[in-house]
């Protein structure tokens, strides 16, 4: 392990609470909860928007430690940062253009409203923000 991943694992220790480390072991494990999460927007959400805003969470927790200014010239956080844009773009190909929840001050993913997803997320747009989402 050279110094530059030493470094990106110590602000991931540093950045992330126990409970959140304790669920998600490295960034590797992060970033494949992230990869999962889009993968299951892809088929079709299946769970309602509470969950859905839950779920967002590792996406959080990726940011809070790709941003931290100890990390952002390493090589370590710039390899882990290209795949989570990679994974960013397939999320972003699932959500409907210029519609938007939430203030504008809340990241791009947590304003965001899915194309396609299941009945329970479909009904919970409609209600909670009168936002047509299509039913799989």
């Amino acid at each position: 392990m050279n110094a530059e991943t030493s470094d990106f694992l110590r602000v991931y220790e540093d950045v992330l609470p126990q409970r959140v480390r304790d669920r998600y072991r490295s960034p590797a494990t992060l970033l494949d909860a992230w990869s999962q999460f889009v993968e299951l927007c892809v088929s079709g959400y299946p769970y309602g928007f509470d969950e859905f805003i839950n779920d967002l969470a590792v996406r959080d927790f990726i940011e809070s430690i790709s941003a931290d200014a100890r990390v952002l010239e390493n090589s370590a956080r710039a390899e882990f940062y290209a795949t989570v844009q990679k994974v960013d773009e397939t999320f972003r190909s699932l959500l409907q253009q210029g519609v938007d929840i939430g203030s504008a001050d809340r990241p791009w993913w947590r304003r965001g409203v899915l194309k396609r997803a299941g009945d329970e997320y479909v009904q919970d747009m409609e209600d909670q923000f009168g936002v047509q989402v299509e039913s799989i």
